[in-house]
């Protein structure tokens, strides 16, 4: 299926550093198929200098706000755009050429409120993360085990302008895009765009802190579940989650730093995965003996 060129894509960006790897992004929208595009680069209180003849396409649009982190600045790149469908791109990631013009055909095709896709890694680490299970209603299980990238992600435009609870979390420090898709599943089912239309650098990250955050993001997620009165009953995620944040607390804070290794924190946060496990398996117990 063809995608008419009038269709507009608001393609929102956040960015607040390494505006060398903002460049490259903006240019692989740039260079997308689909041409109808208004692409909202939003500088968080950057430190840096942008590059105005960079910049120059007539289809971006910058703007600039004091620095909030990239979930409030991905919600001014919402308010501002005028597209039918709205794209998210980090400011450090990149798309290939047919990206747009794939997606916009399925979520066309199928009436779909927003879609997916897998995408691959590259950096530090290079390699290919499947999402093709991400299809249809994810919402709840989406929480014990989601791999959804932000920038693998295109929403119906007038959905986000109708309910302005469809919104980056502003509170959390991190997660602020899985908690919006968290909701968004609540109401709509996703759809998966086969294929790898996406590359998400990798910039290598300390493992205490890469455990310290799973474990934050998780209390934060639960948080969300826990005021669904109807899903409340996943007891072994508020377990998992009361339990790898005293873990991983007592990692990150009580243990030397010559004493640190990767494999430690894996193995302390191995007894909140069993949990997350455990849990999904009973969520598929049940949901076999209702059907």
């Amino acid at each position: 299926m063809s995608v008419p060129d009038s269709t507009l894509v608001s393609v929102v960006i956040p960015f607040y550093s390494n505006a060398d790897w903002l460049y490259e992004a903006v240019d692989s929208v740039l260079a997308q198929t689909h041409s109808a595009l208004e692409i909202l680069v939003v500088d968080d209180g950057s430190p840096e200098h942008l590059d105005a003849a960079r910049l120059a396409d007539e289809r971006i649009i910058v703007t600039r706000q004091p620095n909030a982190g990239p979930g409030p600045a991905r919600n001014r790149g919402i308010s501002l755009a005028t597209g039918e469908f709205i794209a998210f791109l980090d400011s450090d990631d990149l798309w290939k050429p047919e990206k747009v013009e794939r997606q916009l055909a399925l979520m066309q095709a199928n009436g779909a409120i927003w879609s997916c896709g897998s995408y691959e890694t590259f950096g530090v680490q290079a390699g290919v993360v499947d999402c093709s299970r991400m299809d249809g209603v994810v919402y709840p299980r989406m929480l014990t085990r989601s791999r959804l990238a932000t920038p693998t992600i295109m929403v119906r435009a007038d959905v986000l302008r109708a309910d302005e609870t469809l919104r980056f979390s502003n509170i959390m420090r991190f997660g602020q895009d899985l908690a919006m898709w968290l909701h968004l599943a609540r109401a709509y089912p996703v759809k998966y765009l086969p294929g790898v239309w996406t590359r998400v650098r990798m910039r290598g990250t300390n493992a205490v802190s890469l455990i310290w955050t799973q474990v934050q993001v998780r209390a934060g997620l639960h948080d969300i579940v826990a005021s669904d009165k109807v899903y409340y009953r996943w007891r072994q995620i508020g377990l998992a989650t009361r339990l790898g944040l005293q873990m991983a607390a007592f990692y990150h804070h009580r243990i030397p730093k010559p004493l640190k290794k990767k494999w430690l924190g894996y193995v302390l946060y191995v007894p909140v995965w069993l949990l997350f496990v455990i849990d999904e398996r009973t969520q598929k117990r049940r949901a076999a003996a209702t059907s």
